[in-house]
C-alpha cells in the first residue's frame, strides 16, 4: 500500500486494511487495480459501525480456486473487527461498461449465510454466476471521485463508457429504498436521502457526515435539519430517538424535493 494512501486511512483501521490487501495479493493472482471507497475514504469512518468497502479489478475472471480462497478470506476477516464489502470486476467490465454492471464476485455480510451454505455444498464458483448489480454504478462513481487507489491506476483512467445516467439511476433506486425503509433504518435513510439531494442539486459526492453541512448551507427548514442532526449524531455513535411523525415529515420533504429535480 502506498505511503501517501496509508496516511489518508484512519490510523485505527490502517493495519486492518494493510493486512487484508496483503492477503488479497496472495489470493487474487490476476489483480490489476485495487481501491478503497465509502466512508473510510471520505473521512466519515466510525469504528463502531462503518465497514470497509473494496473494489477489485482483475485482468480475467477469477478461477474457481481463487473464488473459493477469496470467499474463505472474507468470511474469516469480515467483522474482525469491521464488516467488509467487496466487489470484483474484470478490466473488460470496466472498459466495456454497461449498467447494471455484471460482476465476477461480491461479498457483504448480507451474503454470509449464502456463502457458508455454498462452501458446504461446493457451490461457491457458480453462486453469483450471471448476476448484475445496479449499485456498482454508485460504487464506481464514488471511487472515481473520492476513492483511494491502493494498487494500480486511478479508476477514472480505466473505465470507459460510464454515463451520468447510470449513477443517477443507482442513486434514485437507493433513494426510493430509503423512502420505503425510513422507519426501519432511519439513520441510513435520512443521511442517504440528503446525500442524494446534494448530488441531484449541486452534483456533490458527499459522505454521510458531510450531508449535514450541505443541508445547513442550503438552508433546509429547521425541523428537517434537526432530524438530520440527530441522524448524524446517531451515525457517530450517539443514542438517538426518532419519532414516527418526524420521520414521516422528513420522508415527505425528501420526496417532494426529489420529484422537483
Amino acid at each position: 500500500m502506498r505511503e501517501s494512501v496509508s496516511q489518508a486511512i484512519p490510523a485505527i483501521a490502517r493495519p486492518v486494511v494493510a493486512a487484508f490487501i496483503k492477503r488479497v495479493h496472495k489470493i487474487v493472482f490476476p489483480l490489476e487495480h485495487l481501491y478503497l471507497h465509502g466512508s473510510i475514504a471520505m473521512g466519515g469512518f466510525h469504528p463502531e459501525h462503518s465497514d470497509l468497502d473494496f473494489l477489485i479489478v482483475t485482468s480475467r475472471p477469477l478461477s474457481p480456486e481463487e473464488k473459493l480462497a477469496l470467499t474463505r478470506l472474507c468470511l474469516v476477516t469480515s467483522n474482525e473487527p469491521y464488516p467488509i464489502e467487496l466487489s470484483v470486476l474484470t478490466v473488460r467490465d470496466l472498459t466495456a461498461w454497461r449498467h447494471p454492471s455484471p460482476f465476477d464476485f461480491h461479498y457483504s455480510e448480507g451474503w454470509r449465510t449464502r456463502f457458508e451454505s455454498a462452501l458446504r455444498n461446493r457451490g461457491v464458483a457458480m453462486l453469483q454466476s450471471g448476476m448484475t448489480d445496479p449499485d456498482l454504478a454508485a460504487h464506481v462513481r464514488v471511487t472515481c471521485e473520492r476513492g483511494l487507489v491502493l494498487y494500480g491506476e486511478a479508476l477514472k483512467d480505466v473505465i470507459v463508457g460510464f454515463k451520468e445516467a447510470d449513477y443517477m439511476d443507482a442513486l434514485m433506486c437507493d433513494a426510493n429504498d430509503c423512502l420505503d425503509s425510513i422507519h426501519d433504518t432511519p439513520v441510513y435513510s435520512v443521511l442517504n436521502l440528503t446525500r442524494v439531494l446534494a448530488y441531484c442539486s449541486d452534483r456533490l459526492v458527499l459522505s454521510k457526515q458531510e450531508a449535514l453541512d450541505w443541508a445547513s448551507h442550503r438552508k433546509f427548514p429547521s425541523d428537517y435539519v434537526q432530524t438530520l442532526k440527530k441522524a448524524s449524531v446517531s451515525y457517530a455513535g450517539g443514542e438517538i430517538y426518532f419519532s414516527a411523525n418526524e420521520l414521516d415529515a422528513f420522508r415527505e420533504f425528501a420526496h417532494r424535493k426529489l420529484q422537483a429535480i
